[in-house]
C-alpha cells in the first residue's frame, strides 16, 4: 500500500472525518487518498483551509488536515493556530517549504526523504499536535514520497 494510503487510514482510524484542501499536483496522490476514506472539502486558498480546520476543531473537537500547496499563504492562520493552541495538522504538497518561517509558529516541522520514515514522522507529528500544549504541526510531503510503498522501500534497505 502506498504511503498516501497509509496516512489516509491512519489519521481515519484516529478520528479523522474532514480534511479541508487545496487541489494541487503537489497533493493529488494524498487527496485522492484521502478522499477515499474521509470527507475532503476542496478549497481555493491556503489560509482559508487552514482556518476551517481550526474552526472544525472548535466545533468537533477533532483535527482535520488542512492540504496546502505551498507555505506562505497559510503561515498567518498557523500562528493563529498556535498563538490559540489549537491542534493544526497541515500537510504539504511542497519541497521547499521555508522551514526559517514555519518553525516558530509550529511545535514541529518535518520534511521526511523516504516513505518509511514519512509514516513514522506522520504519526509523531499527529500525536505531538495534541498533546499539551497543544499546537500546529507541519509536515512536507513531495508527492514522489506520497506516491511510494514504505514496505518496498524497507524490503530493498
Amino acid at each position: 500500500m502506498i504511503l498516501a494510503y497509509r496516512i489516509a487510514v491512519y489519521l481515519a482510524a484516529n478520528g479523522c472525518t474532514h480534511a479541508y484542501g487545496v487541489v494541487s499536483d503537489e497533493s493529488r496522490t494524498l487527496m485522492d487518498a484521502i478522499s477515499k476514506r474521509m470527507t475532503l472539502v476542496t478549497m481555493l486558498k491556503e489560509n482559508t483551509c487552514a482556518l476551517a480546520a481550526i474552526h472544525h476543531f472548535r466545533v468537533f473537537g477533532r483535527i482535520a488536515p488542512c492540504i496546502v500547496t505551498g507555505d506562505e499563504n497559510a503561515l498567518a492562520v498557523v500562528s493563529q493556530a498556535h498563538t490559540e493552541g489549537i491542534p493544526l495538522l497541515v500537510i504539504s504538497g511542497n519541497a521547499q517549504s521555508r522551514f526559517d518561517l514555519i518553525a516558530p509558529i509550529t511545535k514541529a516541522a518535518l520534511r521526511p526523504d523516504n516513505a518509511l520514515g514519512a509514516s513514522f514522522a506522520l504519526q509523531g507529528l499527529y500525536k505531538l499536535a495534541q498533546d499539551a500544549p497543544q499546537g500546529p504541526v507541519w509536515f512536507d510531503l513531495p508527492e514522489t514520497i506520497a506516491a511510494m510503498d514504505p514496505a518496498t522501500e524497507a524490503a530493498v534497505a
